[in-house]
């Protein structure tokens, strides 16, 4: 069996980068990845005794989680035969009279 080291909560934000800011990450937010997550993803915690702790490993699993939820998604065409709604069609209109964009050309 493979043992690991047990992180408390508290200490999470030691072992983290800094941020952007060269500030850690609050206590606070530990716990929030814990209880709430991020886009559905939660951090997983092991409860002993009184002390909720985590494992790099846990961490690293939240970390690719999350980053793969952030991968880019495909834009989708427009859809076909679509109608123009009655302000988009003023807009044009008025677009047209004012000369600015000439608007008939696009479909």
């Amino acid at each position: 069996m493979k043992q690991t080291k047990l992180i408390p909560l508290h200490r999470v934000p030691a072992t983290l980068p800094k941020r952007r800011n060269g500030k850690r990450i609050h206590v606070s937010t530990t716990y929030r990845w814990t209880t709430r997550g991020i886009d559905g993803v939660k951090l997983q915690t092991v409860q002993v005794g009184n002390l909720r702790c985590t494992t790099i490993e846990m961490l690293e699993e939240f970390f690719a989680r999350l980053a793969s939820k952030k991968q880019p998604q495909p834009i989708l065409p427009a859809k076909a035969g679509r109608r123009e709604s009655p302000a988009a069609a003023k807009a044009k209109q008025a677009l047209d009279a004012a000369g600015v964009v000439n608007t008939s050309s696009r479909q």
